[in-house]
């Protein structure tokens, strides 16, 4: 009976990430491809499985392209004014471009390195993410170099603190 709850244990670890992992792929490539496949299904006449996932990546690239060249950043620029002259809009729009923005800085990753600091309280060590320097009036105010620092929370990782810390407080670790 003991080896019987232990199977089914293991067979639950092993099969809970990828179960998950094809729902959400699954559910990720119905959304793509429903994003345009209406689209093509009318200048085809039917439609085609996989190719709005096509097309939804192609279109991502090409804006990804404009947007890395003069024109397309003043497109972005005045397309942003737009936004955030929209009540509701402004406010979505502001919030899911500071959370990518936290992720993904131009050419550089935002969380760098993983660090350990001293958090809640001295003697107790929390593992965090280096997300960047302070500069600004943080700097000005306390005189240090500060360095900002993400402490994720549990059970729901993508939320946590971030944390203004000396930089001869964060220990970084390989």
């Amino acid at each position: 009976m003991k080896n019987l709850k232990t199977y089914f244990i293991t067979g639950i670890v092993v099969l809970l990430p990828l179960a998950a992992s094809f729902y959400v792929l699954a559910y990720l490539f119905k959304i793509l491809d429903g994003m345009s496949a209406d689209v093509i299904s009318i200048a085809l006449g039917k439609r085609i499985p996989g190719l709005g996932v096509v097309l939804t990546l192609f279109i991502v690239l090409l804006v990804g392209f404009l947007a890395t060249n003069i024109i397309g950043r003043t497109l972005i620029g005045i397309s942003e004014k737009i936004m955030y002259r929209i009540p509701i809009a402004r406010s979505i729009y502001r919030t899911v471009k500071q959370i990518v923005d936290s992720f993904y800085q131009g050419d550089k990753k935002s969380f760098k390195k993983v660090v350990l600091v001293e958090y809640p309280r001295r003697d107790m060590y929390s593992l965090g993410f280096l997300t960047g320097d302070t500069k600004g009036e943080a700097h000005y105010k306390t005189g240090e170099e500060l360095l900002s620092v993400f402490i994720p929370t549990t059970p729901n990782p993508t939320s946590g603190y971030l944390l203004l810390v000396p930089r001869r407080d964060v220990i970084i670790l390989e």
